[in-house]
């Protein structure tokens, strides 16, 4: 059995300043590690690079498709507009199976908040929201399940 580079498993949101927590069992999350980076060149044309290390960037993708789901998504709602109105952040475990060990990232919202019908017949509906860290870590993690 193959072991997956940051784990595997739903997704798990919680409000870092008020605990409130919600799992999406069946989401989906992406990780993408951004290098931060300053490029400069001097007159000569020569470009030099000033790396600072990687911004963890997280896509989760949500389906409300099942009978229950639209209680975890007006949780989630809940918990992003509380955590934007009072400037908080949000820590994701974009890899959840069960409590233990779970890559988690400290971030905030970084994109739009949008439901989006899957057709014109009240089937379903997605989700799809960016987070950014609001660290920068020295290098992609090399995380496994894998003990």
């Amino acid at each position: 059995m193959t072991e997956s580079m940051w784990g595997y498993g739903g997704l798990k949101f919680t409000n870092n300043l008020t605990s409130e927590t919600v799992t999406f069992e069946k989401g989906l999350g992406t990780i993408n590690y951004v290098p931060v980076v300053d490029k400069f060149t001097n007159d000569n044309g020569y470009v030099f690079y000033k790396t600072y290390g990687w911004r963890p960037e997280i896509t989760v993708k949500l389906l409300n498709a099942c009978t229950d789901d639209y209680l975890d998504f007006q949780t989630l709602t809940k918990l992003v507009s509380n955590c934007t109105d009072n400037d908080s952040t949000i820590n994701i475990l974009p890899r959840y199976t069960s409590p233990g060990t779970n890559l988690s990232f400290t971030c905030r919202l970084d994109s739009e908040f949008s439901y989006k019908d899957i057709s014109r017949l009240e089937i379903g509906q997605t989700l799809e929201l960016k987070f950014k860290s609001i660290s920068i870590v020295a290098n992609p993690s090399g995380f496994t399940r894998a003990v």
